[in-house]
């Protein structure tokens, strides 16, 4: 079987077989309002990265593809960091009153994928995946960009 058809079967499995993988982490089901239990400002670990999947309130079929692309990204690829608390993924509707900051804080206009690195509790860099867009018809490219993005920030000083 070849790595874009085994990409594609996890995903048309969607939820039952993540689910099983990740018990701790809600795929296409109901999810949780991540933005109420994650603030950016407020990590205890010594070096940490967040992976923040923005989206505006009315979306598109291209958006809720590229979050799912994103969250299948992140739990296939990490799944020991997402265990240990090393990487946070976070879905955030950035037009609610109480995430409208992200949009200035970020640069944002539209759906993005963030990957924010902290070290000692302190945000130091941060990444916007602007290339998505580009890649949303290749799950394949889609994926490997945005784990070598994360990587890269992850493996940082």
């Amino acid at each position: 079987m070849s790595r874009n058809t085994f990409l594609l079967l996890i995903l048309l499995l969607g939820s039952t077989t993540v689910n099983r993988a990740f018990p701790e982490v809600s795929v296409n089901g109901a999810k949780e309002d991540h933005a109420s239990r994650f603030s950016p400002a407020v990590i205890p670990d010594a070096k940490k990265v967040a992976v923040y999947y923005f989206h505006n309130t009315i979306r598109c079929a291209t958006c809720m593809r590229m979050e799912e692309y994103s969250e299948f990204a992140i739990l296939a690829g990490f799944p020991k960091e997402l265990k240990s608390g090393r990487i946070e993924w976070r879905v955030v509707n950035m037009q609610t009153p109480e995430n409208r900051h992200f949009a200035e804080d970020f640069k944002l206009h539209m759906s993005s994928l963030v990957i924010v690195r902290f070290k000692d509790g302190e945000q130091v860099e941060w990444r916007n995946l602007e290339k998505i867009w580009d890649h949303v018809g290749d799950i394949t490219d889609f994926v490997n960009y945005v784990q070598s993005n994360v990587r890269a920030l992850l493996n940082a000083d």
